[in-house]
């Protein structure tokens, strides 16, 4: 269930993800009787990802994907030589071009290119 509040000097938009955990994302805006649009966009934003099931928190979006990658790497339950092919092709055709910026920027026409 999302709620959207005024506390402390601006709004809160309060949601759990699916495995349960609470967010809370604040908002500078004056307090009126009707929370501002960029509030209620928001809160949309998140009813509709995390029915469809594709929500991702602010927290994991801002990681570099050179980050995400070693952690996803360490997960994998595969063999040495499968996990020495990845490396080797990540290190020379992902990671040079994507290890420092933000996963949740990654786009599929940046992938094409």
């Amino acid at each position: 269930m999302e709620a959207v509040s005024w506390r402390r000097g601006g709004w809160e938009l309060r949601y759990r993800d699916r495995h349960g955990k609470q967010h809370c994302e604040r908002f500078k805006a004056p307090q009126t009787r009707r929370a501002p649009d960029v509030v209620l966009e928001r809160k949309a934003q998140v009813e509709r990802d995390l029915r469809r099931g594709t929500y991702v928190a602010v927290e994991e979006r801002r990681v570099n994907f050179g980050e995400y990658y070693q952690r996803w790497h360490a997960t994998r339950r595969i063999s040495a030589t499968r996990g020495y092919t990845d490396d080797m092709r990540a290190a020379k055709h992902v990671l040079p071009y994507w290890r420092d910026g933000a996963v949740a920027e990654i786009r599929p026409p940046n992938i094409d290119d």
